[in-house]
């Protein structure tokens, strides 16, 4: 028999509209007196609907739908635990911009991990307004960003997270930005790390790094399309790439089961690489989200002009090269040596920032001390 009912609660789900009865809006007196009124006076309505009237399920068929739709909901993955960590280093303002654009994130996080890494409390007044949505952890002394990270990444993995998303202190992170990084990753085979985009912050429509590339034969490392206006570009939906910027990247815990954590030696820069490294010689491919962005500013912890930046440049690089390839001969070291040497003393001609005498000495220190195997904090800072 079509039944006249309202469109209310699982009624629909039998009663379908116009095939096999017809339905109105609950508690709608006029909406029920339309569909009566159809019954009267539209010809053949009433046999059309009692023709679209499905057969009776049996007991049977009833379970094996029912089982169906169980089977269905069990082969769905269940969500993975997500952690971030932001490394503070006396920049407490841009952390509380960083944290806020995390926690305004479309894919939620399980541990919003903050990490102040300096001798003194530069953050914990700032993150007031976020502070009962965050873990804080202080190291008490500066780390560098390897033993900061390392610290933050550690207390993720206690607390069982499956991913684990590393940012700077300086990034503004755009609401979908991990989720694409996440899609990314599932969609890649053999993946085990992912980064976005970086467009700069003082600049959002220059491109600041589509992913690294390292040549072995020279040593060198590039940001790819430094510079490049992102109008222009056609983002590719996943590109495998040498390595990501450490400003963002997201990382799953296998990876860091398999290679450890960041190479503290490094103390600052060349430890993303490396680590990228690292993680494709033990099976994981690191994978360019191009249509996941990320604003960076660079510079803000170290002063994106001090010398200083040269000297762990130099010294880090060398240290990449060795570590890299630990196994090449005696021939290929000397020459990737002295090419790793005239590329940083021709960065430090170029660029800005001290007396050109200051930042040449910043290359020739952070050459000594690699010889030396002077490592971790800048000693003569």
């Amino acid at each position: 028999m079509p039944v006249v009912a309202s469109r209310i609660g699982g009624i629909p789900e039998v009663v379908d509209e116009g095939q096999n009865g017809l339905l109105f809006r609950a508690g709608d007196a006029d909406d029920l007196a339309r569909s009566l009124a159809r019954l009267l006076h539209e010809p053949g309505l009433l046999e059309t609907l009692r023709g679209g009237i499905p057969p009776v399920r049996t007991i049977e068929e009833d379970v094996q739908i029912a089982r169906g739709l169980y089977a269905a909901h069990a082969v769905t993955a269940p969500r993975k635990r997500l952690a971030a960590v932001v490394l503070n280093y006396r920049t407490p303002d841009d952390t509380l911009l960083a944290v806020r654009s995390l926690l305004a994130s479309r894919r939620p996080f399980d541990d919003v991990i903050v990490v102040n890494n300096d001798s003194i409390e530069s953050a914990r007044e700032a993150l007031g307004a976020v502070w009962p949505k965050i873990r804080y952890l202080h190291t008490g002394t500066n780390l560098g960003f390897s033993g900061g990270m390392n610290v933050g990444i550690r207390d993720a993995l206690t607390r069982g997270a499956d991913r684990v998303l590393l940012a700077n202190s300086d990034v503004i992170v755009p609401p979908d930005c991990v989720e694409r990084l996440e899609a990314c990753l599932d969609a890649t085979p053999g993946s085990g790390i992912a980064g976005p985009l970086v467009l700069a912050r003082s600049d959002p429509g220059q491109v600041a790094s589509l992913g690294i590339s390292y040549a072995p034969f020279t040593g060198r490392m590039r940001h790819r399309g430094v510079g490049v206006r992102s109008a222009t570009l056609e983002r590719p939906a996943g590109r495998l790439v040498d390595a990501v910027s450490g400003c963002l990247m997201l990382v799953e815990r296998k990876v860091f089961e398999a290679v450890g954590f960041f190479d503290e030696d490094y103390f600052f820069s060349f430890e993303d690489l490396d680590f990228c490294l690292k993680a494709r010689r033990a099976g994981f491919a690191t994978v360019l989200a191009g249509m996941a962005t990320v604003y960076h500013e660079g510079g803000r912890s170290i002063g994106a002009a001090s010398p200083r930046r040269l000297y762990f440049a130099a010294r880090s690089h060398l240290l990449l090269a060795q570590r890299a390839e630990p196994s090449a001969g005696r021939f290929v070291v000397l020459r990737r040596v002295v090419s790793i040497v005239l590329l940083n003393l021709a960065h430090a001609a170029r660029s800005s920032g001290g007396s050109l005498p200051a930042r040449l000495g910043a290359v020739a220190r952070g050459t000594r001390d690699y010889f030396a195997g002077r490592f971790g904090a800048d000693a003569d800072a």
